[in-house]
């Protein structure tokens, strides 16, 4: 080796020493809450719970990062994880009372979410209709079918617009026989918003309360289309699969039947209540 390569190379190592022995600038929290809401809003769940995870590996306790993840089981269908995750850290504020109180209701814990709404009450001093519309939810999963078309009615006399009141209400009225009316105010709503899985869902409901069989599996097939694209295999969407698979079954639809419930095994191979369901479908085919 010349003098000059030998002088190189201890130049060269020095200044490796010197930027190894620097502290590795620390990692930013924020950076990745906000880059796994975006993710998140786009319907890309797997990223957003990577993200989410790594800033949890840097702070456990974070509350924007538990919310994140919270969010995301919430939009998976899987309530308890949700409650889970929400239940490992403590806070006051509204956005985690809100977030909490959603994954008591996801998981069926009326009484207890109205618990909830009633202690925090000066929380929702600003934000009144997110509370009626969580009491009216409650009300419905206690039967209380009364109380709720009332919290219902008070959003919307705050908000004639409110679509959750407004399906709120017309879901009361199918549910208490006044089918008629339902249907009426269904297509109104539709005029406005004819792409709205929550509307569409609903009115495939009515229409088989009423016997409406094959109008019933249109407006279900639109829901399922209707919803938003996401990278994971929601149990919203798997729920409506489900509905649809009964209802074609139902009809003698026994090929397109078997084509959705090939598709929800593809996405839950492990779930033993789909390999009993498709032999449920197969014995009514």
């Amino acid at each position: 080796m010349t003098a000059r390569c030998y002088l190189f190379a201890v130049l060269f190592n020095c200044m490796l020493l010197v930027s190894c022995s620097q502290k590795a600038p620390a990692p930013n929290i924020e950076r990745q809450i906000d880059s796994g809401r975006t993710y998140f809003e786009q319907g890309q769940y797997n990223a957003a719970m990577i993200e989410a995870r790594s800033a949890l590996q840097i702070d456990a306790s974070n509350e924007a990062a538990n919310l994140l993840i919270s969010d995301i089981y919430l939009s998976l269908g899987s309530g308890r994880q949700a409650l889970r995750t929400l239940q490992s850290i403590e806070s006051d504020s509204y956005e985690y009372t809100l977030r909490l109180i959603d994954a008591m209701l996801a998981v069926g814990k009326y009484g207890t979410a109205l618990h909830l709404l009633r202690q925090n009450e000066s929380l929702f001093a600003d934000n009144e209709i997110e509370s009626l519309l969580r009491v009216a939810e409650a009300r419905i999963g206690l039967r209380d079918i009364e109380n709720a078309s009332l919290n219902y009615q008070k959003v919307r006399d705050l908000d004639a617009t409110n679509i959750d009141a407004i399906l709120g209400l017309i879901a009361i009225d199918a549910a208490t026989g006044r089918l008629e009316k339902a249907d009426a105010a269904l297509r109104e709503l539709l005029k406005e918003i004819p792409q709205d899985s929550d509307v569409l869902v609903l009115q495939a409901n009515v229409f088989v309360k009423q016997g409406r069989l094959e109008e019933a599996e249109s407006s279900l097939t639109e829901a399922i289309s209707a919803l938003p694209s996401s990278d994971v295999f929601t149990e919203q969407r798997a729920g409506l699969l489900r509905a649809l698979i009964r209802l074609l079954a139902f009809q003698g639809n026994s090929a397109e039947a078997l084509i959705y419930q090939n598709q929800l095994a593809v996405a839950f191979p492990n779930a033993a209540a789909i390999n009993e369901q498709m032999t449920n479908v197969a014995e009514l085919v």
